[in-house]
């Protein structure tokens, strides 16, 4: 039992403080757990994207949205006055992956600049209108659309949820699913963009320009464009804003939705359980219009962009070294490997990992020694083969979801007081306490 050997050396301690602080070990043992329970949902949300990359047609469309960090002004010769209250520039990220008839992949980055922008669930409403209707103008076939983003407040809300099925009928491309990934997991592939990118404005930066509002980040990677990527410096119209909808209850549970012409179904992970639909009627109170998300200048746009192609599977490991590549996959367990730098970005772009000689060897043999023992009499050593026993498991159903987040809870008085006399002794020396002393010393602190 957790904290049952600590319990019974009690009387042997010095002090309940010791004791209190040994017993800590559970909240160790907590966090371990829920850490368990992350990695298992990031596996799990991951099979979402390889499942939609998979399923991939000519007329279907895969995208990974993802606010990036605001872009800081800079200067060529920045005098140190310059280098405070820098402004940051709003900079949202679309990855669109497609695929043609031949099985080749093709994936182009969409870059979306503001000079000003509140980075709510409209605007990333009117970010994805905006390029559903530059991907229809440049690939009619697409009538399909999957959507993946993390759980930040502008993505994770029913507002854009609901908004994004009128959205999607208005362009003529029909919605399929919505699916959020884990944080710090599933936009790696907006994240490895921005490395480039910011490269090439920094080199822009460096040939006596200054960067100091969206229109020169957008002429920065015009003039040093990053293969795969184009930009346009946009406006927001906040005062298209005009859904009205009904709340959903336990929307912070919801992880995956299905669009359905008769309603919404909704699951708390991916794959785990029929889902729950949600009929439209019982959604909408009035629908959401045109965002009309304008472009500051004509010469702002989006421009054509270069895509990379690469087929859908070439193959082993073996295979592939018999012609001499040498260019391998970073992913430990992968082993494909490739002629070109191009190839392998795309390749882990798209995530299709394949599985290595050894390790299919190693899943091979678990599975068909896995049920042999040997026989109670040790001295003839002959191995049985047990029957297939179902595996029992102590954890409970559902161990790994979210746990919904208690209410707040109020400090004590004595709590308080204790902080505020800290915070006053911190004010009157000019020398603040350590939050994390204060943290120890709190706990020892008597009455």
């Amino acid at each position: 039992m957790r904290g049952g050997k600590i319990n019974e050396l009690c009387s042997s301690m010095y002090s309940k403080e010791q004791h209190d602080s040994l017993c800590d070990f559970g909240k160790s043992v907590n966090f371990i757990n829920e850490w368990k329970c992350h990695i298992l949902r990031c596996e799990n949300q991951e099979i979402a994207k390889q499942n939609f990359v998979q399923n991939l047609t000519e007329d279907s469309l895969f995208i990974v949205m993802d606010w990036a960090m605001k872009f800081l002004q800079r200067r060529f010769r920045e005098k140190q006055c310059d280098w405070y209250a820098k402004r940051g520039i709003d900079w949202h990220v679309n990855c669109a992956i497609t695929i043609d008839g031949k099985g080749y992949f093709f994936v182009s980055f969409y870059n979306h600049l503001f000079n000003s922008c509140s980075e709510d669930w409209f605007s990333v409403l009117s970010i994805l209108e905006s390029l559903l209707i530059t991907v229809r103008s440049s690939n009619p076939k697409v009538k399909k659309a999957y959507l993946k983003s993390d759980e930040a407040g502008s993505y994770h809300n029913s507002q854009l949820i609901v908004a994004a099925r009128d959205v999607g009928e208005r362009v003529g491309v029909s919605l399929q699913r919505y699916d959020f990934s884990e944080p710090q997991s599933g936009k790696d592939v907006c994240d490895s963009i921005l490395c480039p990118l910011k490269g090439a404005i920094r080199r822009y930066c460096n040939e006596s320009h200054d960067v100091l509002t969206a229109s020169d980040v957008h002429m920065a990677l015009k003039e040093r464009p990053v293969q795969g990527c184009t930009a346009a410096v946009c406006r927001v119209n906040e005062t298209k804003k005009d859904l009205d909808i009904k709340k959903l209850q336990q929307f912070s549970a919801m992880h995956d939705f299905l669009y359905q012409q008769d309603g919404l179904i909704v699951w708390k992970t991916f794959q785990v359980g029929p889902g729950k639909l949600i009929p439209w009627d019982e959604i909408y109170i009035k629908h959401q219009g045109g965002t009309d998300l304008t472009t500051e200048q004509e010469n702002f746009g989006f421009t054509p962009t270069v895509t990379h192609g690469s087929a859908h599977d070439s193959g082993d490991a073996e295979s592939s070294c018999e012609l001499g590549l040498v260019l391998e996959c970073p992913e430990p367990a992968c082993a494909r490997t490739f002629k070109s730098v191009e190839e392998m970005e795309l390749h882990i772009s798209v995530g299709q990992h394949t599985e290595s000689v050894c390790d299919k060897l190693k899943r091979g043999w678990v599975e068909k020694f896995s049920p042999l023992t040997l026989s109670e009499d040790d001295s003839t050593n002959v191995i049985e083969r047990q029957g297939s026993e179902p595996f029992q498991s102590n954890l409970s159903e559902g161990w790994a979801l979210n746990k919904p987040n208690g209410g707040a809870v109020r400090f004590l008085e004595k709590v308080r007081q204790y902080l505020t006399s800290k915070f006053e002794i911190g004010e009157q020396s000019g020398r603040r306490e350590d939050p994390r002393q204060v943290s120890q010393d709190m706990r020892k602190a008597k009455g």
